[in-house]
């Protein structure tokens, strides 16, 4: 579990790096000057996220045997939709269609690579296999 949670930690780190680095250069149209608080929420979401995928592929066979290079960043786009449309509900960003395609595409993106590490910190972890 400790090496599940670390892959976990990881991939949502490199996409807060992701969304960070497009706020630096003007391209995304969120804020993320939350500091501290924002970055334990999303590393705390990332780790129930994984966690759950975690799950899937305990649970569906089918799902498990696919290439995580496939599986994650489905995961990660179904995730993306959901975690967005739960902060835009709660306020706590604007609606995606008036935050520009950039922001859009980037966040997806972002959730894309958070959804392929964490596939593959699974398939690793579990079965000692990345490539199949």
């Amino acid at each position: 579990m400790l090496r599940h949670a670390l892959g976990f930690l990881i991939a949502s780190l490199v996409q807060a790096a992701i969304a960070w680095m497009a706020q630096i250069y003007n391209i995304w149209g969120l804020d993320l000057r939350g500091g501290w608080p924002l970055l334990l929420a999303h590393i705390l979401i990332g780790q129930v996220a994984g966690f759950v995928l975690l799950g899937i592929f305990r649970k569906v066979v089918s799902v498990a045997q696919l290439n995580p290079w496939f599986s994650g960043p489905a995961y990660g786009s179904g995730l993306g939709v959901v975690v967005q449309a739960a902060a835009w509900g709660l306020g706590a960003v604007r609606a995606p269609w008036t935050a520009g395609f950039w922001t859009i595409a980037l966040s997806l993106v972002a959730f894309m690579v958070y959804g392929a590490l964490a596939a593959v910190t699974i398939k690793w972890v579990e079965y000692r296999k990345v490539w199949t």
